[in-house]
């Protein structure tokens, strides 16, 4: 029986009622042992051994039964989907999908800016994430594609990975597993103990501000001491009159935007370890973006979802100073844009357009 495979990295709209699924124990220790597999083979060190966690399957659950082919896209959560018109047993079919994902590696190279073509690989071996759960269900039809009698399955993971700036894993450490954990089998188990410090000399300066409430992302990484999230540790060092700071670690998104027409998708704002410093209390002469997609980022509130990244590199977009000019030419880099903007998408999908159609967007 001929059929298609497919997986998504984002988008689409449907409401149909899913068909009875067979998703079972046997289905569930079966994708278990096929992501650690994945994660086991990458030849990285400090990669999570991920445990099954049925929070994670009840939310798979509820969101692949309605018939939907997007991403929920919530804060946190790395997603997976794919979906399928063959009828094979459960676990090829789970075989298969996992097998499409990781061969996303193929588009993958260390030190790319975000994940790109290759989010659902990425995501398939993130070091840090944890947990999965994952359901499938049979679609009578799947919103946004033509598929009838389709079998749909949704992957969720925590902590989602996925993060711009950082790599997947590493490819050497100095030990083979995070402090508290021990090896098995090639992956790492329990939990990790973190050091009770800052890293970061300027933290003690940035929780008096309340940034610790105001960037619990970022601060609760950096700065567990200052924020009291944990006691004892040795006293960090601060400096009289530090910088306000404290920005948000970055989360990175999936792009594949079909609402606005694109193949390649709409990235959204970095972020680097780094941080959004500008220095040592110098700002930069010139007011400007340094990449020529800073402005589709912060219509897509990247300043405030990125700002470790968006504040360095994109001041003028995030309007954190006054003056200068935008970055990139003012040109459309897809000869559709002038059909999409008269589709209202430069606000609809302002994450693609504001990067790829600025002329006809009417931002230059």
């Amino acid at each position: 029986m001929k059929g298609t495979l497919a997986v998504l990295a984002v988008f689409a709209l449907g409401a149909v009622v899913a068909l009875e699924s067979e998703w079972n124990q046997a289905a569930r220790d079966h994708i278990l042992d096929v992501h650690n597999e994945y994660r086991r083979n990458e030849g990285g060190c400090q990669i999570n051994k991920l445990e099954y966690d049925m929070e994670l399957e009840a939310q798979a659950k509820k969101w692949a039964e309605g018939c939907v082919f997007e991403h929920e896209m919530i804060k946190g959560r790395g997603e997976n989907l794919a979906f399928s018109t063959y009828e094979h047993p459960e676990n090829i079919m789970i075989s298969d999908s996992a097998q499409g994902w990781f061969d996303e590696k193929n588009d993958f190279t260390r030190g790319q800016h975000g994940c790109q073509r290759s989010c659902h690989y990425t995501q398939l071996v993130w070091d840090t994430t944890e947990k999965v759960g994952c359901y499938s269900t049979r679609c009578p039809s799947l919103g946004k594609t033509s598929a009838s009698n389709a079998w749909y399955f949704v992957c969720f993971y925590t902590p989602m990975g996925n993060t711009i700036g950082q790599e997947p894993y590493a490819l050497s450490c100095e030990t083979p597993c995070r402090n508290g954990q021990t090896e098995e089998d090639g992956l790492c188990v329990g939990e990790v103990i973190v050091p009770c410090v800052d890293d970061n000399e300027k933290c003690a300066g940035w929780a008096g501000r309340g940034q610790c409430d105001s960037n619990p992302d970022y601060m609760g990484r950096y700065c567990r001491k200052s924020c009291k999230i944990c006691e004892s540790g040795d006293e960090p060092e601060t400096e009289e009159g530090s910088e306000e700071g404290g920005e948000s670690e970055g989360e990175s998104e999936t792009g594949g935007s079909e609402e606005g027409g694109s193949e390649e998708g709409a990235e959204t704002g970095g972020s680097t370890e780094e941080g959004a410093e500008t220095g040592e209390g110098a700002e930069p002469a010139v007011c400007k973006d340094d990449n020529a997609h800073c402005m589709g980022w912060a219509a897509s509130d990247q300043c405030t979802i990125n700002p470790l990244y968006m504040l360095a590199n994109c001041r003028k977009s995030c309007k954190v100073c006054e003056g200068g000019e935008e970055a990139g030419e003012c040109d459309n880099k897809d000869e559709r844009c002038e059909q999409w903007a008269s589709t209202e998408q430069c606000t609809k999908n302002p994450g693609y357009m504001l990067n790829h159609c600025r002329k006809a967007c009417n931002k230059c």
